[in-house]
């Protein structure tokens, strides 16, 4: 029997990029200045953030292209699902 090492793979997540570091670390230049110090920032939570968790909410941002599209997030809630049963469907035959 063989034995198998799983590698750690981290995902970078950049704008519509996905990319993938199969077993390796990713070179990552840190942006963050030497003198920002973060211990001393006076951090808050988010007053929202308990709320929306009790109501599995997910926020997602349009770009300006795609927003124009909608009025509302009712209208895009409404074209998502379209687009999921008509994904169902196509998956179910």
């Amino acid at each position: 029997m063989k034995d198998y090492i799983m590698k750690k793979s981290t995902k970078i997540i950049d704008g519509d990029r996905v990319t993938i570091y199969q077993g390796r670390q990713p070179d990552i230049e840190d942006e963050l200045l030497l003198e920002y110090d973060l211990s001393k920032i006076d951090l808050k939570p988010n007053p929202y953030s308990e709320r929306l968790r009790k109501q599995n909410k997910l926020t997602v941002q349009l770009d300006p292209d795609i927003s124009g599209y909608f009025k509302n997030s009712r209208d895009v809630n409404n074209y998502l699902r379209k687009q999921i049963r008509l994904i169902q469907n196509v998956v179910s035959k």
